[in-house]
């Protein structure tokens, strides 16, 4: 266990080293809870719907606002499952969230990337199954790899399928870093003010798209509110997924968005390079990037200090590529504490 990347790997994958960070981040949350002044909005409203409804609920929170979402399950009155990604960081989360009475289902949305399924369609009938016991369901409607707030189609589906309705939930900060991740992950700070922002109940009608629009409206709407409550600048949702095929042909992207932490979903790329090969400029406007897993490497728009930002792309394999840094590095995390921060990685010379 060789350096800060060693511990972070043993604090991942081991399960010794998960229930010693599961320990200490559920001691964290409890410590920024119990010291921070909160200002709750809209929980009278949600607390006489939750206590009428006999169906499930299900509710929705972004990726980047998960830290605080256990503390206000309501586990007294309600069973209340987490959908949580199947990978490393999964195990770590569903540890954690176990020591607030919450369980787990698990299960990934297909990586394409990979062609590879984890366990999405698993997760969704383990969802289903507690919907319909009448359990709040917790979901990340834009994780586990983005675009950021952009909401995907599986709590809609949920919804629509079972009647349960759909709560929108977010908390803010006075006092908190926002990470470098592609979520723009808050992390709180304690013994400081606080928000959380029960939003709109959204009963499930109309069309999936149509109601996967309205809930990712309504829950942008949500954290804007509490972020404003906190005086803290809103963060701007990732580019949008693209539903329409011809949208998606003339849609052009920025260059910053083909660099924001693996976070766009344009289809199959017009340029697929082979093993070490690099891209050039025009090849690069048109490669999308590939969804952050810990086997690949990290994307990102913003470098990181000592790390200048060449823009080049180095295929790893035969489905996912890279930017790499302007010196090319040899791979190795940036981060000693990737457990927490996610490990950013640094592509290798390929003249090496």
């Amino acid at each position: 266990m060789a350096g800060g990347g060693g511990i972070a790997r043993w604090l991942r994958a081991s399960p010794t080293g998960r229930a010693l960070a599961s320990r200490l981040c559920a001691a964290y949350i409890r410590l920024v809870t119990r010291t921070t002044r909160w200002h709750v909005e809209g929980k009278d409203a949600f607390d006489a719907m939750e206590a009428a409804e006999k169906n499930g609920i299900v509710a929705a929170i972004w990726h980047g606002r998960l830290f605080m979402s256990p503390t206000y399950a309501p586990v007294d009155r309600r069973r209340t499952i987490a959908m949580i990604s199947n990978n490393h960081d999964g195990e770590l989360i569903a540890a954690i969230v176990r020591r607030f009475d919450v369980d787990a289902v698990r299960g990934s949305t297909y990586d394409r990337a990979k062609r590879r399924d984890k366990g999405g369609i698993d997760a969704y009938h383990g969802a289903l199954d507690g919907l319909q016991q009448g359990a709040l369901v917790a979901i990340t409607p834009d994780g586990p790899r983005g675009p950021r707030m952009r909401a995907q189609t599986g709590a809609a589906q949920l919804s629509l399928e079972t009647g349960a309705p759909v709560i929108p939930v977010a908390f803010s900060v006075r006092w908190g870093r926002v990470l470098r991740s592609w979520d723009r992950f808050l992390l709180p700070l304690p013994f400081g003010r606080g928000a959380i922002v029960y939003g709109e109940v959204l009963r499930p009608e109309g069309p999936v798209e149509a109601f996967r629009a309205r809930l990712e409206q309504v829950l942008t709407e949500t954290t804007n509110r509490a972020d404003s409550l906190c005086r803290r600048p809103a963060v701007p949702p990732g580019p949008p997924l693209f539903d329409d095929p011809g949208a998606e042909s003339d849609a052009v992207a920025p260059r910053d968005q083909h660099l924001d932490a693996g976070t766009t979903r344009f289809g199959e790329p017009p340029f697929a390079p082979s093993k070490g090969q690099i891209a050039t400029g025009a090849q690069l406007a048109e490669m999308p990037p590939t969804p952050f897993d810990a086997d690949d490497w990290r994307l990102r728009s913003d470098p990181l200090p000592g790390c200048g930002c060449g823009g080049e792309v180095v295929a790893q394999n035969r489905e996912t590529a890279s930017h790499a840094t302007g010196d090319a590095r040899r791979r190795g995390p940036t981060y000693p504490f990737g457990w927490l921060l996610r490990p950013v990685r640094r592509a290798p010379d390929p003249s090496l």
